[in-house]
């Protein structure tokens, strides 16, 4: 962090457990103080299937319904830590930056 001083290793990151481990993975200090639980939605999956272009908010999003995506769907996503992830995922051309 030289924009304000900060060392990583001063630096700790609350997430949830299974992102935690990510974080850890990339030499972050990591505390999972929540898990998270995702529910089936039926008329969600609907839409997925449908869209030609899909903005995923976050990365357990994308895991949920990547499935029902349609192959020469865009996929879209904020700069950060979920488009990180998700272009690890195999999506090069996917999100903002």
């Amino acid at each position: 962090m030289p924009l304000i001083g900060i060392a990583k290793k001063d630096i700790a990151v609350l997430t949830n457990e299974q992102s935690s481990a990510i974080w850890q993975l990339k030499g972050w200090n990591t505390y999972g103080t929540y898990a998270t639980g995702e529910k089936y939605a039926a008329d969600i999956e609907r839409q997925v299937r449908e869209a030609d272009i899909i903005f995923w908010t976050s990365y357990r999003q994308y895991v949920q319904y990547k499935e029902a995506v349609k192959e020469n769907a865009v996929h879209s996503c904020p700069y950060g830590e979920n488009s990180r992830t998700i272009k690890s995922s195999g999506y090069q051309s996917c999100c903002i930056s």
